[in-house]
């Protein structure tokens, strides 16, 4: 039996506070946090090794809770400063800026990673700026504050500060790094530098902002 709200709600409300009242205070305010106990079945990750989870449901459904508590619970340890089973997580979107009558397409998209420093005195992304991709900005916020660094450059290998030079290492500091519209003509990741020192430590946000092209069908 799954002893979650679910549960607990088909309760009789005389047994309900008998539960509920049975708990130390702190575990009762500990339960406001704990997803697994507010979830439904449906709303909870598959066990064992799977590539695709779809989650299929109409408005109000929670698809949106669900996958930002699966990527909370891929990232976060069992204490706020821990790290958990995965280190980096990355998000893509795509928007049609125009589509022709026989399929070429102009597509404005957005490549997105949370990504935590190397220890050392670069660190380069999991997301790469795809090849053929028309650049126009690289933006950042530091998620966790970086330690081992008085301040960062964002840039490419070639041009370290491209998208911003000694940018500021303390939690919620942000930089939108815009530049011209750029082609690049391979996959290229985005590359943090550390200025004044190695990075000990660190997360950083950042999101690729470009424009990509097809050709007619």
């Amino acid at each position: 039996m799954n002893y979650n709200a679910a549960w607990l709600a088909s309760l009789p409300e005389a047994r309900r506070n008998e539960v509920l009242g049975a708990l130390p205070r702190d575990v009762r305010g500990r339960l406001l946090w704990v997803w697994k106990f507010w979830a439904r079945e449906d709303q909870l990750a598959p066990e064992g090794k799977w590539v695709s989870w779809l989650l299929l449901g109409g408005r109000g459904a929670g698809k949106t809770r669900t996958g930002a508590e699966w990527v909370r619970a891929s990232i976060a340890g069992k204490t706020p400063l821990s790290r958990g089973r995965r280190a980096r997580i990355a998000m893509v979107g795509d928007s049609d800026v125009a589509k022709a009558p026989l399929g070429a397409r102009t597509m404005f998209r957005i490549l997105e990673e949370s990504h935590t420093l190397a220890l050392a005195a670069t660190s380069d992304t999991a997301i790469q700026i795809p090849d053929r991709a028309i650049v126009f900005g690289v933006t950042v916020r530091v998620q966790t504050a970086i330690t081992g660094a008085t301040s960062y450059n964002c840039g490419i290998v070639g041009d370290l500060s491209k998208y911003g030079g000694t940018l500021g290492i303390a939690g919620g500091s942000s930089n939108l790094g815009v530049t011209g519209p750029t082609a690049f003509y391979a996959n290229t990741p985005v590359r943090f530098s550390a200025v004044g020192g190695n990075f000990t430590g660190g997360v950083i946000r950042v999101a690729i902002h470009y424009l990509i092209l097809t050709a007619s069908s």
